[in-house]
């Protein structure tokens, strides 16, 4: 009987990926983490924080990604919300490996500092909006 119910809850498993076009195992935002820096091979966040100073040097974003695949595609959107959510820049990237992975995003300060205000960085995984993180510059 136990081994019944496993196989049958296997078939409705593996029936709905493919259903779903696979999105049961479809990569997904755990978590977005605003810093001033990354270390280790894995780009673990330093000193997080979700205030910077105008004269940042640059903006680090960590996108802690669960269940890649390497033909998963992590884009962000530097947005200025004081400015009607205009976007600054944009960065795309492409996963190595199938699993977890942290997606490290950077913005580096322009010719002259940062402008005062809130801003936030929107992550897209295959093109769609999964989460953002928001900030502000004093």
């Amino acid at each position: 009987m136990r081994r019944l119910k496993m196989g049958y809850f296997l078939f409705v498993f593996l029936t709905a990926a493919m259903l779903t076009g696979g999105a049961a195992f479809a990569a997904t935002l755990d978590s977005v983490t605003m810093c001033q820096g990354v270390e280790g091979a894995e780009g673990n966040p330093v000193k997080p924080t979700d205030k910077f100073w105008t004269y940042t040097s640059a903006f680090h974003a960590v996108a802690k990604i669960v269940d890649a695949n390497t033909s998963t595609k992590i884009a962000a959107k530097w947005i200025s919300e004081d400015e009607n959510g205009k976007v600054i820049s944009t960065a795309e990237m492409s996963v190595q490996r199938k699993g977890f992975m942290n997606a490290h995003f950077e913005l580096s300060k322009p010719d002259k500092d940062w402008s005062a205000g809130k801003y936030r960085i929107d992550i897209y995984i295959d093109g769609k909006k999964a989460g953002s993180a928001s900030f502000n510059v004093l």
